[in-house]
């Protein structure tokens, strides 16, 4: 018995250690007078390797697919834009992308390259990203799993790739 419970303990402890990860949520928003579906995928939290200082979400918007980098404040540069770097898995960077600002807590990705982004994610398990406000030189980094994100990002009616 003695070995058995010695067994159970050290089957918690080597699942209990490895990553956990949750799936991305689909969050649906329509607007009730206009119907404008400005719906987004989001991943949970337990997917963030680190704090919640620069989180991701892809959403519909009036001009289709984008991708929008939450963070904490940036200044951003003279045109109001912050510098991005992001990679899937061992692909190659993507960036550094100049990001455009909304407010100083949040940047939108230029739809130029949205599609390449997402279908990387698509076939992904891990992407890295690396947003640098080019006011003070700040850099933010944050990895993120990608797993449920294929198959939810589908439920978006903006998804066309």
């Amino acid at each position: 018995m003695f070995i058995h419970k010695r067994f159970a303990v050290l089957i918690f402890l080597l699942v209990s250690s490895l990553p956990a990860y949750a799936e991305w949520t689909y969050n649906e928003r329509i607007d009730d007078f206009t119907d404008e579906d400005r719906s987004s995928v989001n991943p949970d939290v337990s997917d963030y390797e680190r704090d919640d200082t620069l989180v991701l979400s892809v959403s519909c918007q009036s001009d289709g697919l984008n991708v929008l980098l939450g963070h904490s404040y940036m200044g951003g540069d003279s045109d109001d834009q912050i510098r991005v770097i992001m990679r899937v898995d061992r692909n190659e960077a993507l960036g550094p992308i100049y990001f455009d600002l909304q407010g100083n807590d949040a940047s939108w990705m230029p739809l130029r390259h949205v599609k390449n982004i997402v279908q990387q994610m698509i076939n992904g398990e891990s992407l890295v990203l690396r947003a640098t406000d080019p006011l003070d030189n700040e850099q933010l980094q944050q990895k993120v799993s990608l797993e449920g994100f294929s198959s939810v990002v589908r439920k978006l009616s903006c998804f066309n790739l």
